[in-house]
């Protein structure tokens, strides 16, 4: 977080994609076709959302002990959920994480968005299992996407789409992105298709708030849950966890089932809600219409 009158550094400033990218081995990315979807459900036409706010010393020991973190913790929770609540599903419940790749990409600085998904797959067979076998899955997935071989796999093809964005008009790049940002999830150009989640979780990590902290209540991240159904942000603040659990419709058993696995662990928590998500709209004043 940087005051007006600091030092900007070099390496905020510099392109991180402006480097040789190195050879790399054929990335060991797990592959599948299909997840559990909560998209069947009837859009309200506004995003709802729950504030859960979680003790930070209490959740933190309770993730060590289950060899986790906060985000694959949640990401255990959830799956867990939705198992209970689909005791007969017969595809895999798939968690899409948001995941920093500044620290591979040896770029820590870097001020653009440095964010991959990586996808954590429950299949069915760990229906029944608890949050420690779930975590401990959760954790290998993790670490097996998060090896040079895939981040850089996955930024060559991101530097390839957008070497063939540049060659196409405003128009063009419209049609092209519009699947993926509602959520139809095909392939563009030389990228493949990808898998569709049954939810997606991001945790920023822990934000130091300096003189600000004192002044802060709460954080909520809203974001928009573009066709996944439900999105989990987590932020912290003055020693509490606190959770925006997104989602596009009304029915409000999953927070629920969410929060009942949390308590039956002896995590407690308040939450608060449901409240319409409000996310700023952006028009580009050479958009063309839809």
């Amino acid at each position: 977080m940087r005051l007006a009158g600091e030092e900007i550094p070099e390496g905020e400033l510099e392109d991180s994609f402006d480097t040789e990218i190195p050879e790399t081995e054929e990335p060991l990315a797990p592959k599948w076709s299909d997840a559990f979807c909560l998209t069947d459900h009837t859009p309200v036409g506004r995003q709802r959302c729950w504030h859960i706010r979680i003790g930070e010393t209490s959740f933190m020991k309770y993730t060590r002990t289950q060899d986790g973190s906060p985000a694959t913790i949640t990401s255990a929770f959830m799956a867990k959920a939705l198992h209970t609540l689909y005791p007969e599903m017969t595809q895999p419940v798939v968690c899409g994480m948001a995941h920093n790749i500044r620290s591979v990409i040896g770029k820590p600085l870097a001020h653009q968005s440095m964010v991959k998904l990586i996808e954590l797959a429950y299949p069915p067979r760990l229906k029944g299992a608890d949050i420690e076998r779930l975590s401990i899955c959760s954790r290998g997935m993790v670490m097996l996407q998060s090896q040079p071989e895939t981040v850089w796999d996955t930024v060559k093809k991101q530097l390839a789409l957008e070497k063939e964005l540049e060659e196409l008009t405003l128009r063009e790049k419209f049609d092209l992105l519009r699947p993926i940002v509602t959520g139809a999830r095909t392939g563009i150009g030389n990228l493949p298709a990808s898998a569709p989640v049954s939810f997606k979780v991001s945790y920023v990590g822990r934000t130091d708030w300096g003189s600000m902290a004192n002044m802060i209540e709460s954080v909520h991240c809203s974001v928009t849950t573009d066709g996944s159904g439900i999105c989990i942000e987590i932020n912290t603040c003055n020693g509490y966890f606190d959770y925006c659990f997104m989602q596009e419709f009304e029915d409000d058993k999953y927070v629920n089932a969410f929060v009942d696995l949390l308590e039956q662990e002896g995590i407690y928590c308040t939450v608060s809600g449901p409240y319409d998500v409000h996310v700023p709209k952006m028009r580009l004043p050479d958009e063309p219409e839809a």
